[in-house]
């Protein structure tokens, strides 16, 4: 009995000690500091990849279509894409009954010749007759002032054209990026006629690149303006962006709106739109599936089929929310995700308004909750070590490990939420080859006591039996 009580008490300071190592490891910035690398939560995060990959697709709208600027559309119209050329295509998509266009372009400033001022017209003229029309604006200059920016700060045309499309800044501040200057947007004669702006300012991983997040808002000029894909989101659910607010959280924020939903034919009741965000005032992307899963045409081949009068192409442009971006490599802004080592930034955009429009977004389980599995874990393997033969510790301690990765990747796959992945395989890995060690070495002394005890009076092969 005290033999027993005594592998218990080991067993207790063997998983205890397992627990505030991975604790150490990846609840503090002492490896970072010390070594120069934040390995140990960039590992956490690539769990986070794993759980995205291992669920597949997820149920999500049918209403996204991507128009590609691709590799068949320079070669046919040329780069950059004529004006005359954009302007046809925004009132083709538009006329054909699309709910919204998002254009993740930039157009810089028009030269002066004859034939750039002529393409320029006719794309004002087409994009003033094309209905709700949405503009990328960013990248931007970051502030490092948190204090308010100051008038001379302010580039006064810029906020003049996008201040109607902000989201006024109320209450307690975010964490939310600012900017002192927004180096591109649309230029003012576009501006003026587009329905909305929205960011396009990602945040790729700063050990491997992957886009995981990106902010929700960034703030300029004491204004908040959404991402791409909330914007468009916003306007789908025909929510009022002065209606927005922004209320902080013990783990971060929550962006509420109201909104009208459809309940039937004629019938609609006032709902209440809820995102999370981070603490950083990010929105983590619940990509939705391979790129693939949204219909995606050449923009060159939009134009083609309104030539050819082909009603059955340009029929997928109903009620639908459509996002024209550069998908040829020599243009495209691409980037890793965890569905793609390279993948268009247009798609990032399509999967934050999807996950908006399908209420998926993605949680973190407490810290006490996961403070205690670990514990738990950590225990069972320990005690398994130390009071049963290998036999049998083995088996449970895998049994052990495999149950909790089914009930993270199902409490992701169900609900959301994200489980650590990581930090319990390392206190698992720590506990039991310490439970192992501290076992082989006591046995390794029993059994040198019994052979120094009976070596000299008995039979070696009985020695060996005892």
């Amino acid at each position: 009995m005290k033999k027993t009580l005594m592998k218990v008490a080991i067993g207790v300071l063997i998983a205890a000690g397992s627990i505030a190592f991975s604790l150490f490891l990846f609840q503090t910035n002492t490896v970072e500091n010390v070594f120069g690398s934040n390995f140990f939560p960039a590992l956490e995060r690539k769990s986070y990849d794993a759980l995205i990959r291992a669920r597949g697709e997820r149920p999500h709208t049918s209403n996204v279509v991507i128009v590609k600027i691709d590799e068949n559309t320079l070669k046919e119209l040329d780069y950059p894409v004529p004006r005359d050329k954009f302007g046809s295509l925004l009132y083709i998509i538009s006329a054909s009954g699309a709910k919204a266009i998002g254009v993740d372009y930039f157009f810089p400033t028009v030269k002066q010749d004859s034939i750039s001022q002529f393409q320029n017209g006719l794309f004002l003229r087409f994009a003033g007759l094309s209905n709700n029309v949405f503009h990328a604006v960013g990248p931007f200059v970051p502030s490092e002032d948190f204090g308010e920016l100051k008038a001379k700060d302010v580039d006064k045309e810029a906020y003049t054209i996008l201040h109607p499309f902000s989201v006024p800044q109320r209450g307690a501040r975010i964490n939310f990026p600012r900017a002192t200057y927004i180096d591109e947007r649309p230029f003012d004669s576009l501006g003026m006629l587009a329905s909305g702006v929205g960011h396009v300012l990602l945040n790729p991983d700063s050990v491997d690149g992957i886009i995981r997040k990106m902010p929700f808002f960034v703030e300029y000029a004491g204004d908040y303006y959404p991402a791409f894909g909330a914007a468009l989101a916003f306007h789908a659910l025909n929510v009022d962006l002065k209606d927005v607010t922004i209320t902080p959280g013990e783990d971060g924020a929550g962006v509420r709106a109201p909104y009208l939903r459809q309940v039937a034919k004629d019938s609609t009741i006032v709902d209440s739109l809820e995102i999370p965000v981070t603490q950083h005032g990010e929105i983590q992307i619940d990509y939705a599936g391979q790129n693939n899963i949204y219909k995606e045409i050449s923009f060159y081949d939009v134009l083609d089929a309104f030539t050819r009068g082909d009603t059955q192409i340009l029929g997928m442009f109903k009620d639908a929310i459509v996002i024209i971006g550069p998908t040829a490599r020599s243009i495209a802004d691409i980037g890793a995700t965890p569905i793609s080592e390279k993948s268009p930034n247009c798609y990032v955009h399509a999967n934050v308004y999807d996950q908006i429009m399908t209420s998926h977004y993605i949680g973190h389980a407490s810290f006490g909750s996961q403070f205690f599995l670990l514990i738990v874990l950590s225990l069972a393997v320990t005690m398994a070590s130390m009071l049963l033969k290998l036999r049998w510790s083995f088996p449970i301690g895998i049994l052990l490990l495999g149950g909790y990765l089914w009930f993270a990747y199902s409490a992701f796959a169900n609900t959301g939420t994200m489980y650590s992945l990581t930090q319990p395989l390392f206190a698992i890995f720590f506990s039991y080859p310490g439970a192992m060690s501290y076992i082989s070495v006591t046995e390794g002394k029993q059994k040198a006591q019994i052979t120094g005890m009976f070596q000299k009076y008995v039979d070696a092969s009985v020695v060996e039996q005892l």
